[in-house]
């Protein structure tokens, strides 16, 4: 997940932790139970996060990766990634490359299929 997701975690969990702490209460009971209430929702944005790696990198040939790279390369596609971009949150920025650069449109579909079930 990274340094972001990782300070997000902690600081979703920090304020119980302290009560417990305060309260003497630090069963492994206690601490599951606190770790676990905000893991879904970061667990879904990194697997997100992680769908979206997956379709415009990790799972692509040396040919797409090439005509990747080259639409990254355009100066209104980094424009785009300046304007959106925010490397511990790649989910907006991933949907905008889609839905606004014509060369990434036809993976649009793979992508909802692969955000839907993430």
């Amino acid at each position: 997940g990274g340094l972001g997701p990782g300070f997000k975690q902690i600081s979703s969990i920090a304020d119980r932790l302290v009560e417990q702490v305060h309260r003497n209460q630090l069963s492994e009971k206690n601490l599951k139970s606190i770790t676990k209430s905000s893991w879904s929702k970061l667990k879904k944005e990194q697997d997100r996060a992680r769908a979206l790696r997956d379709l415009l990198v990790s799972t692509r040939t040396d040919d797409e990766l090439d005509m990747h790279f080259t639409n990254f390369a355009k100066p209104e596609v980094i424009e785009l990634i300046n304007e959106i971009g925010d490397i511990e949150k790649p989910v907006p920025l991933g949907l905008a490359l889609l839905k606004k650069v014509p060369a990434f449109r036809k993976l649009a579909l793979q992508a909802g299929v692969k955000l839907l079930f993430t």
